[in-house]
């Protein structure tokens, strides 16, 4: 993301990112653009298997951790379908 970006696009999942930088560091977003981004988004999560919300865990989880063995840790409890490798 550029700092001083006149307008931020987002579309479907990259629109949730853009919106989501726009509320956390609204200093990076002077105007912002959604595109085809899902209104049921909420309701959707609610329907979701728990490996599904699994990975979305990991989106609203921690950001930093103390290791690389650490985040890998998470990372795959969070998503016990994903290899290792």
């Amino acid at each position: 993301l550029a700092a001083d970006a006149e307008l931020v696009v987002g579309m479907s999942l990259g629109g949730l990112t853009a919106l989501r930088i726009a509320v956390t560091a609204p200093e990076l977003v002077r105007r912002l653009a959604l595109v085809d981004v899902t209104p049921s988004a909420p309701a959707r999560h609610t329907e979701m298997t728990d490996a599904q919300k699994g990975t979305v865990a990991l989106v609203q989880g921690d950001r930093t951790f103390p290791s690389f063995d650490a985040m890998l840790e998470v990372t795959t409890a969070a998503a016990p379908h994903r290899d290792r490798k």
